[in-house]
């Protein structure tokens, strides 16, 4: 008897050890972490049902403004073009120019029915080595993620682009700025039908609002990690 129990435990501690091994599951990013541990400590989207928040009237997410830019990347570079918009803090908007650090890989399965059209949207990469933003090379997990983007009040007309890659928006910058980053690629920023004024300086003005587009948790392959 004892023979058959140890028997049992070693091969229970094997499977254990094998499952380890294949655990594949990334850990959360840095800015999935600064939501859940600050705030309402729960997670906007979130495919996770115990750590989502509420779905609010509005998302929470906004900005005040989104300007055009070019972005500079080296490696894993796409075929299409990268022209980005970034968006803003709420309090403390980010001024300087950005560039894409970091492209997602292809998807190997790309959905037929994917409605992106080719809109994409490029999140922060994190400030330091430390931490891995929304998505960056350490994990991406949250790469080929559908959004949706709106300017503020306009509900009839979100936008629903992929995530395609990482920005830097500039140095040391704290959870509460960049985790609200994000960038928009030329396609993106068109499909909003810019003014004049807005397409002669590059920046959607107004208020813009995103979020990952599993806010009542009916799309969880889109929900944030």
């Amino acid at each position: 008897m004892k023979a058959t129990t140890s028997l049992f435990f070693l091969a229970a501690v094997a499977m254990s050890a094998v499952m380890a091994d294949f655990d594949t599951t990334p850990p959360h990013t840095t800015c999935y972490n600064h939501f859940l541990t600050t705030g309402k400590k729960c997670v906007y989207s979130s495919p996770n049902d115990m750590e989502r928040c509420p779905a609010p009237p509005d998302p929470p997410k906004t900005s005040q403004s989104v300007p055009l830019f070019q972005h500079q990347i080296s490696m894993n570079k796409r075929s299409e073009d990268h022209t980005l918009g970034r968006r803003y803090d709420t309090t403390k908007p980010v001024t300087t120019a950005v560039k894409m650090v970091f492209t997602c890989p292809e998807p190997q399965n790309p959905d037929p029915n994917d409605d992106s059209s080719g809109l994409g949207v490029c999140l922060w990469v994190g400030a330091n080595c430390n931490s891995t933003g929304w998505v960056n090379k350490d994990n991406f997990s949250n790469c080929g993620k559908q959004l949706y983007i709106q300017r503020k009040g306009d509900i009839m007309n979100p936008k629903y682009p992929r995530v395609i890659g990482g920005c830097d928006f500039g140095p040391d910058l704290p959870n509460e700025v960049g985790c609200f980053n994000l960038a928009v690629n030329q396609k993106l920023f068109d499909a909003f039908n810019p003014t004049e004024e807005e397409r002669s300086t590059g920046v959607l003005s107004n208020i813009m609002t995103w979020d990952f587009n599993n806010l009542k948790g009916s799309k969880k392959q889109n929900g944030p990690n």
